[in-house]
Order: C-alpha cells, then sequence, then structure tokens
C-alpha cells in the first residue's frame, strides 16, 4: 500500500505539468489475486492522472526495459504530446530479490536520446471580430498572449498557461 501515499504527489504533477516518474516495487505477477500478503493491485494505479503507465515483469529482458524507460522518460516530459506529467512504471520482483553468490553483471543501459518531432505551424490567422476573447490554458504558451496584443483582445491566461503578461485579466474566474 506504500505506492498509493505516491497518489497526492501524481496528482498534483498532472495538474502542474510537471514530469514525474514513479517506480513502483511489486511483487511478482503470478502472486495476483492469490490473497498473498502485500499484493495490493499497483499496476495502473493512478488512473488518468498518469500519462502513461507500463507494468514490467520480473526477469524482463534489459533491452526491453531501456525501451520502457525511454517511452516512460519521453511521456514524462511530453516530448510527443507536449502534455507533460506523471508516469508509473510498476516493476514485478520475483524471489530471489538478491543472487546467492554473487551479482551477474548485465551490462549497463545505454542512454537514449528523445528527439521531439519538428513542431508544425500552429499559429492560425483569425478575422478580427468586435466580440473576441483569448483564453489561454494550461501550457498555452507565449504565442496566445502575443495574438491578443497585436490584435488587442482581452487575455484570459491560466498561471500555468505560460501566457501571463502585463495587461492580462487576472482573478478572472470572479467574474
Amino acid at each position: 500500500t506504500a505506492v498509493a501515499n505516491l497518489h497526492p504527489a501524481v496528482l498534483e504533477a498532472s495538474h502542474t505539468g510537471l514530469p514525474l516518474v514513479v517506480l513502483s516495487a511489486d511483487r511478482p505477477h503470478e502472486w495476483r489475486g492469490t490473497g498473498a500478503s502485500q499484493t495490493t493491485h499497483q499496476p495502473h494505479l493512478y488512473g488518468v492522472a498518469t500519462r502513461w503507465s507500463a507494468d514490467l515483469p520480473a526477469r524482463m529482458n534489459p533491452a526491453a526495459v531501456q525501451g520502457q524507460v525511454t517511452r516512460a522518460v519521453a511521456a514524462a516530459l511530453g516530448t510527443i504530446t507536449r502534455d507533460p506529467g506523471p508516469v508509473q512504471l510498476n516493476i514485478g520482483f520475483a524471489e530471489p530479490l538478491v543472487p546467492a553468490d554473487r551479482w551477474e553483471d548485465i551490462g549497463r543501459l545505454m542512454p537514449t536520446k528523445v528527439i521531439a518531432p519538428e513542431p508544425g505551424a500552429s499559429a492560425a490567422t483569425l478575422p478580427p471580430g468586435a466580440r473576441t476573447l483569448v483564453i489561454a490554458g494550461d501550457g498555452a504558451g507565449g504565442s496566445a498572449a502575443e495574438l491578443a496584443l497585436l490584435a488587442q483582445w482581452p487575455l484570459l491566461a491560466e498561471p500555468s498557461s505560460g501566457a501571463r503578461v502585463e495587461g492580462a485579466i487576472v482573478h478572472y474566474q470572479r467574474l
């Protein structure tokens, strides 16, 4: 149940777009649903709060583990989706947890560079309107503020939008 104590941090990271990788150690997969002690169902424990999650079985091929770690880091950083946040890697362990005599050298995992795709043109030309309002949500960025300033439209910007500039309407939730 210890991994459940991380749920508040996962929710905060999700709501603020903060990259977070949760590595949760789990009992062997074959112990699930058997009534064995300490077998809380941990895979996908955080539900929709995570950007990505995976359940890795014990004794997984190191190359496959490296691939899953690369996917986890890319998802946490929002490399492809531009939506950073928490991810979960639930890792199953099997007995024995340590070797009987000496450690076996499986080699080092090589770092993998995660590269985002080239961003496409996201700016759109909008016709002027007498009753236009710019609403900048989480992660909207400076282009939303630039659009509002150029067109002289009111700007409602969430604190996490990256579009808060002088002239933005603050406390707009009360309106």
